[in-house]
């Protein structure tokens, strides 16, 4: 429509110009004629009083007929219902009753009177024999009796009739009396005489009426003579005003159309330059949907099979999984774009905005985990242990969201709410089996009856709301579940990535650092999301108008100034976007200075959540790291200077946490933890590759031995140490390429080397390792396979030559270390070994801070969890220290020790000086 009207506009402007001219002779045709019409219109003035004169003087003649006309009446009306009733009667008559009189020899005298009278009237003699053969027996006697002609009796019979008509028993009822038929023809008798003498009177008024009516036609055709002249020149008048009318309907209609389509050019104007840019971006974009639509068909089965199989997996299998199937539907022929991002096809950029304010991580991961959450038709159950998901939910729910836990024995009745309801239930802690009381809710079994939606849920049936939403979130770190389960949820892994982490960790540095740059850009993180909202409302609300608009969109007025008032506040918007961008980006650069602190972080959180691998007491966490993340830099050294400053922070943060963690591993396991340490540094800047990583733990696995160089000493060099140093000239190209030629070339310097008592520490035969500028990981490879022995030792000199002897030498903890980085919402473990037992240790420090006497006491068993919970509560209250020992002996009660310690993180009432102490063999179920 836009193209449309840009298309309009030079058109509209052609006929502007051709229309001028026409305007201006109808202007002048119409100032012509508005003189000669107004002459005329004063003759035709003239000439209508003149005859509205006449019609005045012609009016009162005819007011004055009708008056004499109605006084006539007037009489006339008093005469005829006294004939009608007559002639009624007459019709009552029929031959019998004619008859009936006729057969009268002699007849009464009343019926001789009344015969004689009808005789008088008819014109026949007044006897009854006359009456008898002539007037009797008449048989059109009753039409002629009705067809009198009443206007004309002469009056000879008058004056003969009103002799019997004032005899006085000469009255109908008399006649009656004695003959039916004589009263009827005497009621005509009388109405005769009653008629003709009205009409004697009215007679004159006639002849008056009919002359007067005479004048009045001689009037009225004078009249109509000068009307007809009236309206000749009133039609003159009429078709000069027409043609006046017609005139200036037309300049009118131009003017109109010229002001129309200056209207059009103006509002044309405001729609081709206030939605030029929406133009080239809408077209751009239009484009970008006809591909999109043609690569719909395998984008959708491509988002379909991510929802559906690749939640439980980490980033980068993910990405693996998606590369393989875009092949696959490229292959098939299948219509798809070059790349495949779920985000990218399901996702909404303003709702993505909104989950990362709140909470959810912006790595790439984080969001698709996100998408699958919002867009996935099965319910969702979130790997989630270090509860960043569920964090997420609940900021995303809000108020409206119940979070319950699978072990709440309330939990179906509100289940049951919340489905009625339609608001969010959240189900945490789920373990690796489900209640199957919840099938059918996974299920979406909802079914229709008589019109509501419901649900079984147990026994009863649900009504179902729509807007009900069910979210489900576990802590195990890798639950396997079993495929009846995976096919009725959507399993999302949320564990935290290393960019999503990082990015939490960094906002914590600049909140430290630069606090004022973190309020800055949360608020132009706000202000953005509200005003990309704002910007994506205008639109739509322009499209929508666009859309909707029906004829010459040109005039449409109120949608052009709809749409001049939207791009006005898209401009400020705009305005306001690109400012905030622009700020944004210097903060950002302020706060990326940082980055290196947060990358520190974010690896030793790996590092250390790892460490479950190995003993399953070795958990921290996330909430904990943070903390301990904050407080390292809290006591880190200060300085003016960035660069010194991340360097302090950076150390600090190493070296706080290392020896936070190593307190609570075992001593055999913290060389491995500061190797972890150390390598997963230099891996990720780089300084490792992942092949020589595979090597140091697995071996040198399947590796194409048939180029492998001839042993040079097969007594000395077994073919397994062999193939492992190949396998470290083939996974360390870049350095030792020649590595076997320069051992089998020198191999007495390398068995020296070999049989030194310290050749983890020794330089390689013929400086081999300065030489090829080796990485001391690549000598450790070459401990492992020449002298395996001195492996442990090569790794601490590895970590010693990386971070410092710091990380090799383990300090002893004491309690006084432990009391110092405890808090009275954290309860401290204590990790028993064989025959290790804290209790005495804590005892004496207990009495050191004057706690022995209210110190509580309690080794965890059958029948103990009730006691347990009432010292710990009376602790919280009072502030006194409870110890709980043995709980790995009390594996039942494991959850609901994890559910006090939960509740003491929410809790606003515990006491300052309460303090936890727990005691437990490694056990997996410890929470």
């Amino acid at each position: 429509k836009i193209d449309d009207a840009n298309n309009v506009v030079a058109s509209l402007q052609e006929e502007l110009t051709k229309m001028a001219p026409f305007i201006q002779t109808k202007i002048k045709e119409a100032e012509e004629l508005i003189p000669v019409v107004t002459e005329e219109q004063k003759k035709a003035d003239v000439i209508k009083d003149k005859v509205s004169g006449e019609e005045k003087v012609v009016r009162k003649q005819a007011d004055e007929v009708k008056a004499i006309q109605a006084d006539a009446q007037k009489d006339l009306d008093i005469a005829m219902p006294a004939l009608e009733s007559a002639l009624k009667s007459l019709d009552a008559l029929d031959k019998k009753d004619l008859q009936e009189m006729k057969a009268f020899t002699k007849p009464p005298p009343l019926v001789m009177m009344t015969l004689e009278a009808v005789n008088i009237l008819l014109g026949e003699k007044p006897d009854w024999d006359t009456a008898k053969k002539v007037t009797l027996n008449d048989s059109k006697l009753i039409d002629k009796l009705k067809a009198y002609d009443k206007d004309n009796i002469p009056q000879k019979a008058l004056k003969q009739l009103e002799k019997y008509v004032k005899k006085p028993e000469y009255q109908p009822e008399s006649v009656g009396n004695q003959s039916k038929a004589a009263k009827s023809l005497c009621m005509w008798t009388h109405a005769m005489d009653t008629y003709s003498k009205v009409a004697t009177e009215v007679e004159p008024k006639k002849q008056k009426v009919a002359e007067l009516n005479r004048k009045l036609d001689a009037a009225n055709a004078n009249l109509k003579e000068k009307q007809d002249a009236l309206q000749k020149v009133i039609d003159q008048v009429n078709a000069l005003q027409k043609k006046l009318k017609d005139t200036n309907d037309e300049k009118d209609n131009l003017l109109n159309e010229a002001e129309l389509t200056k209207g059009r050019l103006a509002r044309a104007d405001i729609l081709t330059v206030g939605l030029a840019d929406e133009g080239v971006r809408w077209r751009n974009t239009v484009g970008q949907i006809r591909q999109d639509i043609v690569n719909l068909t395998g984008d959708v089965f491509l988002s379909s099979a991510a929802i559906s199989y690749y939640g439980p997996f980490t980033g980068a299998y993910r990405n693996e999984i998606v590369d393989e199937w875009l092949k696959a539907v490229k292959d098939y022929g299948i219509p798809c774009g070059d790349t495949f991002d779920l985000r990218e096809v399901m996702g909404n950029p303003v709702e993505i905005r909104d989950w990362n304010l709140q909470g959810l991580p912006a790595d790439s991961v984080s969001i698709n985990n996100g998408v699958m959450t919002v867009r996935g038709k099965r319910w969702p159950l979130m790997i989630d242990p270090q509860g960043q998901g569920n964090k997420w939910i609940k900021k995303k729910e809000g108020t409206m969201l119940k979070a319950i836990k699978m072990s709440n024995p309330k939990m179906l009745l509100i289940l049951d709410g919340a489905i009625r309801t339609g608001s969010a239930l959240l189900l945490e802690d789920v373990e690796e089996l489900l209640d199957p009381a919840l099938d059918p809710v996974l299920l979406k079994a909802v079914y229709e009856n008589n019109g509501r939606l419901q649900i079984k849920l147990g026994d009863s049936e649900v009504d179902y709301d729509k807007n009900f939403k069910f979210y489900m979130t576990t802590k195990m770190p890798n639950p396997h579940y079993f495929p009846e389960i995976c096919i009725k949820v959507t399993i999302i892994n949320f564990t935290v990535t290393f960019d999503g982490l990082e990015e939490q960790l960094l906002n914590e540095v600049v909140s430290k650092e630069i606090p004022e740059s973190l309020a800055k850009k949360t608020e132009l993180m706000l202000q953005l999301a509200d005003d990309n909202k704002v910007l994506a409302s205008l639109e739509d609300k322009i499209l929508k108008l666009l859309s909707e608009s029906s004829g010459n969109i040109l005039d449409d007025e109120v949608l052009i100034n709809t749409l001049a008032e939207s791009k006005e506040t898209s401009k400020a918007v705009n305005i306001r976007v690109v400012q905030a961008k622009e700020a944004a980006v210097h903060i950002e650069a302020a706060c990326f200075e940082y980055t290196p602190v947060a990358t520190v972080g974010s690896t030793l959180y790996f590092v250390i959540a790892d460490l479950a691998n190995i003993n399953p007491m070795y958990q921290f966490s996330l909430p904990y790291f943070v903390r301990l993340f904050n407080t390292c830099m809290d006591i880190a050294e200060k300085s003016d200077e960035i660069d010194v400053r991340m360097q302090y922070l950076s150390d600090s943060i190493l070296s706080n946490i290392f020896l936070q963690v190593c307190r609570g591993l075992f001593e055999d396991d913290k060389l491995t933890f500061s190797f972890i340490i150390a390598t997963s540094f230099q891996k990720q800047y780089g300084e490792i590759n992942n092949a020589e990583w595979s090597l140091l733990l697995r071996g040198i696995g399947l590796l194409d031995l048939s180029e492998r160089p001839a042993n040079p000493d097969p007594e000395f060099f077994s073919e397994k140490m062999w193939d492992f140093v190949y396998a470290i000239q083939c996974y360390s190209k870049q350095h030792c390429a020649d590595l076997c030629e320069h051992i089998a070339n020198y191999i007495e310097d390398w068995k020296d080397w070999i049989g030194c008592d310290e050749p983890h520490k020794t330089n390689l035969p013929l400086n081999y390792d300065e030489q090829c500028e080796l990485h001391y990981f690549q000598v450790l490879l070459m401990l492992k396979a020449m002298a395996p022995d001195k492996l442990v030792l090569g790794i601490a000199e590895h970590v010693r030559r990386t971070m410092g002897s710091n990380f090799i030498i383990f300090p002893s903890t004491t309690m006084a270390d432990l009391w110092s980085s405890s808090t009275k919402t954290t309860p401290i473990v204590f990790v028993l070994s064989t025959g290790a037992d804290p209790t005495a240790m804590l005892l004496r420090y207990a009495s050191e801070m004057g706690m022995a006497d209210t110190l509580g006491v309690i080794s965890l068993g059958q029948g103990q969890g009730p006691k347990a919970v009432k010292m710990v509560h009376d602790g919280c209250k009072n502030g006194t220290w409870v110890l709980l020992q043995n709980c790995h002996l009390y594996k039942t009660w494991m959850p609901t020790l994890e559910k006090m310690c939960e509740d003491l993180e929410e809790s606003n009432m515990v006491h300052k000086d309460f303090r936890l102490w727990l005691t437990s063999m490694p056990a997996a179920y410890f929470p």
